[in-house]
């Protein structure tokens, strides 16, 4: 139980940091904390 949620948070976490350095370098730096829209 606590293993496979430790490794589901690593997982996240990692997709997390990845995609934000990626949003970082494509888009604006604020667009991965704040997805919704400026409306």
């Amino acid at each position: 139980m606590l293993d496979t949620t430790l490794i589901i948070l690593l997982g996240l976490a990692a997709l997390g940091f990845v995609s934000h350095n990626t949003t970082v370098a494509g888009l604006d730096p604020g667009f991965d904390y704040y997805p919704r829209h400026p409306r």
